[in-house]
C-alpha cells in the first residue's frame, strides 16, 4: 500500500459531534480520524500520547464505530485474543507483519509527541506498543489491534515494504486469497487484496462507497447494499460531506485522501499480509459496518443540553433532537445532595449550594464542549419547597447564561411521563419516580390528560426522619414502610394494577409500573449484577417485587461505607438508598405490582424534546 501520512490534526465540528454520540463522552485530545466507515463518519479516532494536562496515553488509536466494536468484541468473546497471543511464537511471519505494524505505530507516537514539551515526552512512554502492550503475546484487549491493522490498511500509518514473508498460508479463513486480487476495480483506488471471503478494502477514491462518502480514507470491504438509505441530512452527491464540511470550515478534512493525492497501480505485498492477519483473527471488514447510516443521528437536527438540579442529584443529558426523539450523546448524574437537611420553607444549606453550583456549572462547559446550543436548567422538589430555591436557581442562570426554572410538580409530573413513553406505550403506564424529596406517580388515560400526584416523600427525606443508625435498623425501616404504604393506599384506587375495562378494544388490559431516577437505576444496576453502570443494558429491564425485597434486605444490613463500595452505587447515594428502596418496595406492595420495568428516559428527556413551555 502506498502510504499517506498525514499531519496531526484537525477534526471537524461534525465529526467531534459524531465522536461524542459514539463514545458517548466528550473526545479528548484528537490528533485526527484515521479510518472512516462506508458512510463517511469516523470509525477509528487518533488520540495524543500525552493528554491535557500531562497524563500519559498509552492508546494511540481508538475503535469508535458502534457496530465495529460489537463486531471486535464478538470475536473476543469468542477466544480471539486467545489466538492472537499464541499464534506469534508459531509463526515467524505473523510476527513480522506485527513488528512492522507495531514500529509504524510507536513512531507516529513519537511524532505526535514531537509537539510536546520535553517534560511531557517524558510521560509519553513512547516505547509501548499496541494498546500499551509490547507485543501480541501479552495482548488483552484485540479492539487496538483491530484499530492499527486498519490504520495501516487505510493508508493513515505507514508501513515499511515488507519482504515478502507473511503469515503461513491457510492458517486463517481467507487461505492464500490474502495475495490475490489483482489492481481491483477500475478507477485506479488505492486497493488491498481479499479479506476472508473474497471482500475488497479500500480508502474509497472511487465510487465505491455510498453517496458522501467518497475521497474518505475508508476501510470499506464492500459498499452497503443498494437498498442501503443515504446518511440522512449528508451533501448532496456533486459534494461529498465530510470533504465539504471541513471546506467551509476552511480545514483538511481529517482521515481522508487528498485529491491530489497520485493513485496507487496496484495491491501492495504488506497490505495483503495485513489482510490475512485481520482474517485470521476478526470477522470479514465488510460484516463489520452497519447498513442504515445510524451515527448520522449524532450530526443531524439541534444538540440540545438540559440539567436537572434535584434534591439528591445533578442530572446531565446532552442529545441530539432528530425525528420527534432525543438521540443521547452524554447521560450523566452526580450526587451533589442538595436537599441535605432542609425542610419545607428552610433555606438550602451554604455547603450544598456550593456542591451543586460546581456540578452545574462542569456540567454547562461539558455541553458547550459537545456542541449544545440549547442549555435548560430545571429545579425540582428541593428548590420549590426552599425559601431561597427559586433565588438559587435564577443565580446558577445568570452565572452559566442560560435559561433556568424551577418546575412546578405538574409540570415535572408531565415531562417525566413525556420521557418515558418515548419507549413505552403511554395508556397502559403508571409511572413511579422516587426522587430525593418527592415521590411522583403519573398515569395517562386513553385520550385524556397526564394525572399526577406529587408526595412529600423521598430517598433524601425518608432518610433524614427516620434513619438514625447505621445501619440502619429495623424499626427504622419499619417506619418509613409504614409511612409509605399509608400514602400509596390512598391512590390505590387510581394507581392500582387493577385490569382495566376497555370496552372499545375489546379486550382488558394490566397495567405496568415504570419506575424511573436514580433509585430504581441503582437498584436494577445492583439486580443485575453489573460491575459498572450501563444504559443500555438497564433500560426497559424488568425489576420483580422479590427483587427489590431482598435488595432491601441486603442493603440495609450494610453500613454507609459498604454500599458506597458497591458497584453502581455512587459515594454521595449510599446514605439514601435504602429509603429509597423501601419506598420503591411499599409502592409495590401497596398498588399490588409483581414487577417494575426500568427506564433510562425520563425527566431528562422530555425537557430535551419539549422544553419547559410547551405542553406535552
Amino acid at each position: 500500500m502506498t502510504a499517506q501520512p498525514r499531519p496531526g490534526g484537525i477534526v471537524g465540528p461534525g465529526d467531534v459531534a459524531v465522536i461524542g454520540g459514539q463514545l458517548g463522552r466528550e473526545p479528548r485530545d484528537l490528533t485526527g480520524v484515521a479510518v472512516r466507515c462506508p458512510f463517511g463518519y469516523p470509525a477509528v479516532i487518533e488520540t495524543a500520547p500525552v493528554l491535557t494536562g500531562g497524563a500519559p496515553n498509552p492508546t494511540l488509536l481508538y475503535l469508535t464505530c458502534p457496530t465495529l466494536v460489537t463486531a471486535v468484541s464478538r470475536a473476543e468473546a469468542e477466544g480471539a485474543v486467545r489466538k492472537l497471543k499464541a499464534a506469534p511464537r508459531a509463526d515467524a511471519g505473523l510476527r513480522r507483519v506485527l513488528d512492522g505494524v507495531t514500529e509504524s505505530y510507536q513512531k507516529r507516537r513519537t511524532e505526535l509527541a514531537s509537539a510536546t514539551t520535553e517534560a511531557s515526552r517524558g510521560e509519553a512512554r513512547l516505547e509501548a506498543g499496541i494498546g500499551g502492550p509490547e507485543g501480541p503475546e501479552v495482548a488483552s484487549c484485540l479492539h487496538a489491534y483491530a484499530a492499527a491493522l486498519l490504520a495501516v490498511m487505510s493508508g493513515w500509518l505507514p508501513v515499511a515494504p515488507s519482504d515478502g514473508a507473511g503469515p503461513s498460508r491457510g492458517a486463517g479463513p481467507s487461505g492464500g486469497a490474502g495475495r490475490s486480487g489483482g489492481a481491483g476495480r477500475s478507477g485506479g483506488r488505492h486497493a488491498v487484496p481479499p479479506v476472508g471471503d473474497g471482500r475488497e478494502l479500500s480508502n474509497g477514491v472511487d465510487g465505491t462507497l455510498p453517496e458522501g462518502a467518497s475521497g474518505a480514507a475508508s476501510v470499506a470491504g464492500e459498499a452497503p447494499p443498494e437498498s442501503a438509505p443515504p446518511a440522512p441530512g449528508r451533501a448532496p452527491e456533486s459534494a461529498p460531506p465530510a470533504a465539504g464540511r471541513a471546506r467551509e470550515a476552511g480545514m483538511p478534512a481529517s482521515g481522508r485522501a487528498r485529491e491530489s493525492a497520485p493513485r496507487a497501480p496496484g495491491p501492495s505485498p504488506e497490505a495483503g499480509m495485513l489482510g490475512e492477519v485481520w482474517a485470521r483473527f476478526l470477522p470479514p471488514v465488510h460484516r463489520c459496518w452497519c447498513t442504515d447510516a445510524r451515527c448520522g443521528r449524532w450530526e443531524l437536527g439541534e444538540r440540545r443540553a438540559v440539567i436537572d438540579v434535584g434534591t439528591i442529584s445533578v442530572r446531565l443529558l446532552v442529545a441530539d433532537i432528530a425525528g420527534g426523539r432525543p438521540h443521547t450523546v452524554v447521560r450523566r448524574t452526580q450526587v451533589t445532595r442538595l436537599g441535605e437537611g432542609l425542610r419545607p420553607g428552610g433555606d438550602l444549606a451554604p455547603e450544598a449550594r456550593r456542591r451543586t453550583s460546581e456540578v452545574v456549572a462542569c456540567s454547562v462547559r461539558e455541553a458547550r464542549g459537545l456542541g449544545a446550543r440549547a442549555l435548560i436548567l430545571a429545579g425540582t422538589s428541593a428548590t420549590r419547597e426552599s425559601a431561597d430555591g427559586e433565588e438559587f436557581v435564577q443565580a446558577l442562570g445568570r452565572e452559566n447564561e442560560i435559561e433556568a426554572v424551577v418546575l412546578s410538580g405538574r409540570r415535572e409530573a408531565e415531562l417525566a411521563y413525556a420521557g418515558a413513553a418515548l419507549d413505552i406505550p403511554g395508556d397502559s403506564m403508571v409511572l413511579l419516580d422516587v426522587g430525593g424529596g418527592s415521590t411522583e406517580l403519573i398515569f395517562r388515560p386513553e385520550g385524556g390528560e397526564v394525572q399526577a400526584v406529587s408526595l412529600p416523600l423521598g430517598a433524601g427525606r425518608a432518610t433524614d426522619r427516620w434513619i438514625k443508625s447505621d445501619p440502619p435498623a429495623s424499626g427504622q425501616l419499619a417506619r418509613i414502610r409504614e409511612e409509605a404504604t399509608r400514602a400509596f393506599a390512598g391512590l390505590a384506587h387510581r394507581y392500582d394494577a387493577v385490569v382495566m375495562d376497555r370496552p372499545a378494544a375489546g379486550r382488558p388490559l394490566r397495567r405496568r409500573l415504570v419506575g424511573v431516577a436514580g433509585t430504581v437505576t441503582t437498584l436494577a444496576c445492583l439486580d443485575a449484577g453489573l460491575e459498572e453502570y450501563s444504559s443500555d443494558l438497564l433500560h426497559l429491564r424488568e425489576l420483580s417485587m422479590a427483587g427489590v425485597g431482598a435488595l432491601v434486605e441486603r442493603l440495609s444490613a450494610l453500613t454507609t461505607a459498604e454500599r458506597a463500595a458497591l458497584p453502581c452505587v455512587q459515594a454521595g447515594r449510599a446514605p439514601v438508598i435504602v429509603g429509597g428502596a423501601v419506598i420503591v418496595l411499599a409502592a409495590m406492595e401497596t398498588l399490588g405490582y409483581e414487577s417494575l420495568t426500568v427506564s433510562e428516559r425520563d425527566l431528562l428527556d422530555g425537557l430535551a424534546l419539549y422544553g419547559v413551555q410547551t405542553p406535552v
